[in-house]
């Protein structure tokens, strides 16, 4: 009786895969870190925003890293109402997320959720300040969203992406 062997599986396609899956995971990390910079700074120039309205002369942005949270000092001649104040945080980050939306057809559409997700955790004390939403509330809710948007983020990347490190022309 003659023993047919089967032959090996080649190795490069679990090396490609490998080599996809990292760099797929290096994007989604840069993205991460560009976007929580971006809805932190768009939320404090919201709040720069308004107080430039309400005749706030001077205005500053501290950025604390040890407590992980940015302030928005105002020097305001009468008081902003505090509604107001704290509306101002979603002026220029609720548009910026709404335009992921407008991507179809890319795997960044999911960037929504992400955003979504950052702007909810990033700005928990102002959503308590405005409708009482406990913070441990909005945080859940907050990083809910945002693993979604991540699954989904990850998901359609390695399925619409995957065929350009792997030598295919089209994906499959």
């Amino acid at each position: 009786m003659v023993r047919r062997h089967r032959t090996p599986r080649p190795k490069v396609k679990t090396k490609k895969k490998i080599k996809v899956y990292t760099l797929i995971l290096i994007y989604v990390i840069l993205l991460n870190i560009t976007m929580t910079v971006t809805v932190l700074n768009l939320t404090s120039y919201g709040n720069l925003f308004i107080g430039s309205i309400f005749d706030c002369p001077a205005g500053k942005i501290i950025f604390d890293f040890q407590s992980n949270q940015a302030q928005t000092l105002l020097e305001c001649s009468y008081p902003i109402p505090p509604f107001v104040q704290n509306a101002s945080a979603f002026v220029f980050v609720v548009p910026f997320a709404f335009l992921f939306l407008l991507i179809i057809g890319f795997p960044e559409r999911s960037l929504f959720f992400v955003i979504s997700g950052l702007i909810i955790v990033i700005t928990q004390q102002h959503l308590f300040n405005m409708f009482g939403i406990p913070l441990i509330v909005s945080s859940v809710i907050g990083v809910a969203i945002f693993l979604l948007g991540e699954v989904r983020l990850i998901d359609s990347l390695s399925k619409n992406y995957e065929h350009l490190f792997m030598g295919r022309s089209k994906p499959y």
